[in-house]
């Protein structure tokens, strides 16, 4: 998938899913099912990161709390590598 195809499939994903919360859930869902998904999401926003789907942790939920907001999904990564 390429960001053009990331981007049609979210945009056709909100026209079904209309609560955010629906939509963050189906997201993770597929994230934590399709490993070539997690690598297309990821490098959609991080496109020079060396890491395999495999050591890339998705967590759901994550409160912030001296911003007072909660962050819809948190990646961590053990091998921060990026291509120079």
């Amino acid at each position: 998938m390429g960001d053009v195809e990331v981007q049609q499939f979210f945009k056709k994903l909100v026209l079904r899913f209309r609560k955010e919360n629906h939509l963050s859930d189906f997201t993770f869902a597929a994230l934590e099912t399709i490993p070539r998904f997690k690598m297309d999401f990821v490098h959609f926003f991080y496109p020079e990161l060396k890491a395999e789907a495999t050591e890339i942790e998705l967590i759901r939920e994550v409160l912030i709390r001296y911003m007072r907001w909660t962050t819809r999904f948190c990646l961590s990564c053990a091998r921060m590598e990026f291509d120079s």
